[in-house]
């Protein structure tokens, strides 16, 4: 309800507006009051009951319920098409869409609508980099399954940063990574194959571009295959050869460029 106060003809008048409710039927002193058209009375059993319909029809699960505050750049969108997509729809239904990714988002209910791309708290959880963020009162939980080995505060803290972590922070420890695996000459070699919208890329692509580092065969197979022990490229699975690789999570053109902006 709002409350302003306008001049007409002369006269300051208070205009009182009611906003229709999210979550009818409301009750005013013990009774339901409705209006339809000219008709203002004490709500029936069957004004009720279609109020209550209209009620359930505007209540969204909780994780299909828009977070306001949140953009789609808050949203981790390589990961959305490289790894989810992949994973939740058959290669020839994806080959054959012709979809935005925002209609793709929207089907997939990680935003409420391609007219509004507003992240649902699905689409925080899943691809949100820092769901905590905009999630009042979210917490990591640990759930232990009967194993031989014991859950302690160590492992709860070496979780803890690949939740909590900035986004920058991110990316330069991906880059140390390579840095440490001395990775970065077949890194650089490889992203490009993966950029202007390419999915995918073949052994004999990912040969070539690695032979541009100078390295021979042998080191050729170990560059590739370390790429995809760490998650940097992958192979779908059920292929029949020839093999095409696509790129991984996170994709080598974001750790480069984004560890080098914030180098």
């Amino acid at each position: 309800m709002t409350v302003a106060k306008h001049r007409l003809r002369g006269a300051e008048v208070a205009v009182v507006t009611v906003a229709r409710a999210d979550s009818p039927p409301v009750r005013y002193g013990g009774r339901i009051w409705v209006r339809v058209g000219p008709r203002r009375a004490v709500a029936s059993a069957q004004d009720e009951r279609i109020l209550n319909e209209k009620r359930r029809h505007g209540e969204a699960p909780f994780d299909a319920r828009p977070v306001r505050g949140a953009t789609l750049a808050d949203l981790d969108l390589p990961r959305f098409r490289y790894l989810y997509l992949p994973r939740a729809f058959d290669p020839d239904v994806l080959a054959r869409n012709d979809r935005t990714v925002e209609e793709r988002l929207a089907a997939t209910k990680m935003i409420v609508g391609a007219a509004d791309p507003t992240p649902t708290v699905l689409g925080v959880l899943m691809l949100g980099p820092r769901p905590m963020d905009f999630l009042p009162g979210a917490y990591v939980q640990f759930l232990r399954f009967a194993g031989a080995g014991r859950l302690t505060a160590a492992h709860v803290d070496a979780a803890r940063p690949g939740v909590t972590a900035r986004v920058a922070d991110y990316y330069q420890d991906r880059y140390r990574e390579l840095e440490r695996h001395k990775l970065l000459p077949a890194a650089v070699a490889t992203a490009p194959l993966f950029l202007a919208g390419a999915e995918a890329a073949s052994d004999c692509d990912i040969d070539e571009a690695l032979a541009t580092t100078g390295a021979d065969a042998d080191a050729r197979l170990a560059a590739r295959e370390a790429l995809n022990r760490l998650g940097y490229i992958w192979e779908p699975p059920g292929q029949i050869p020839p093999i095409m690789w696509r790129a991984g999570i996170p994709s080598l053109t974001h750790v480069l460029e984004r560890a080098a902006g914030h180098g």
